[in-house]
């Protein structure tokens, strides 16, 4: 069975790719907006991937792998390139700016943010937040703001400057974050901690409100629209899908 592990989409919602989360799991792309959908071969070895980040047109993609590399392909999919950074990693997220040229990724077993401003062919770890278990990270279009969670570590970190520094948001803590989510402008952010209540934020992350209204529950994913005022989420489980709009 396959188990589909993240999907991302162009802007206009025509390019679809997915990962699948099975271990000698494959990519999958859709030209038509999901009406029909293409294996894409692995490019070698086992892959059990976690996270896929496109381009706004759709054309660039970028893959993450648990105990593996990133994979990145410049042609929606059709062919892709293993990216070596320094050793293999417990990937967990990855996000791309809407030309796909600023890259940021997460190790989820006790490792460092890294970023890549040239679509992934070099990586950078970034060392100022800490090597920690992180669960996810987002950002802006323009791939300046970055966000990052961890779960274990309870903690928000946030980067003005493509991730070059960071600062721990301590108004967020306390928190088993495990996802994130941003507006275009990076301003509005949208986060949960899974069986508990989804975060908002107006202010890049400083200050945060408790949104109440869909009560607490196993959350499995939440995805935003580019101005942040409508924000559409799933529960795991009975995968009841609940829709926020302000």
């Amino acid at each position: 069975m396959t188990k589909m592990a993240h999907i991302a989409s162009s802007y206009d919602g025509t390019k679809l790719a997915a990962v699948d989360g099975n271990y000698y799991g494959n990519i999958y792309t859709s030209p038509d907006s999901g009406g029909t959908w293409a294996q894409r071969d692995k490019t070698s070895g086992e892959h059990t991937w976690s996270c896929i980040a496109s381009s706004t047109d759709g054309t660039k993609l970028a893959a993450s792998v648990f105990n593996g590399y990133i994979s990145t392909s410049i042609d929606s999919g059709e062919t892709w390139t293993t990216r070596a950074t320094d050793e293999r990693r417990n990937w967990k997220s990855i996000t791309s700016s809407s030309d796909g040229t600023k890259l940021a990724a997460v190790d989820n077993f006790g490792g460092y943010i890294y970023t890549s401003s040239d679509s992934g062919v070099t990586w950078t770890a970034r060392t100022s937040a800490g090597a920690k278990p992180w669960s996810w990270i987002t950002s802006s279009s323009d791939g300046t703001k970055l966000f990052a969670v961890s779960h274990n570590f309870k903690c928000l970190f946030t980067s003005s400057d493509s991730g070059a520094t960071w600062t721990e948001q301590a108004a967020a803590g306390g928190k088993e974050w495990d996802f994130i989510t941003s507006s275009a402008d990076g301003t509005k952010l949208a986060a949960y901690v899974t069986g508990g209540y989804i975060y908002l934020s107006n202010d890049s992350g400083v200050t945060w409100i408790e949104e109440v209204s869909a009560g607490k529950r196993n959350w499995a994913g939440i995805a935003m629209s580019a101005n942040g005022n409508k924000m559409v989420a799933v529960e795991s489980g009975n995968r009841d899908v609940y829709v926020y709009r302000p």
